[in-house]
């Protein structure tokens, strides 16, 4: 016969049953069932609130205080030009800080605009 190197303990099973099960397949919800679902959430809760203000049309938060060109050249002159540049990776919208600032010192003002 032959010999067993090694042998599980008999709770084996009982720590194998509080494993999580990985799902082998999909769950299929209904689109009634989900936007009914959706209506719980709080981004998507009652838009029509009697507290709530309209904001469209709304630009009191803008800053009126824009920087002129001299202005916006200065702020340009500051950069660092950081090789890891905190301010790319930090920016919401992806956008090429590097490249803006560099377009708007060298006053390319129309690549600024269209990027």
């Amino acid at each position: 016969m032959a010999r067993v190197l090694s042998r599980d303990p008999v709770d084996i099973e009982n720590i194998l049953t509080l494993n999580p099960r990985k799902q082998m397949h999909a769950t299929l919800h209904s689109t009634a069932a989900k936007k009914q679902v959706k209506k719980q959430w709080k981004r998507n809760s009652d838009k029509s609130c009697p507290n709530c203000e309209k904001l469209e049309n709304n630009f009191d938060d803008i800053k009126h205080t824009t920087l002129s060109e001299r202005g916006a050249l200065r702020e340009a002159m500051r950069c660092l030009k950081c090789a890891d540049a905190p301010c790319q990776k930090s920016c919401p919208t992806n956008l090429d800080i590097k490249s803006f600032i560099t377009s708007i010192a060298n006053k390319a003002i129309i690549i600024v605009m269209k990027s």
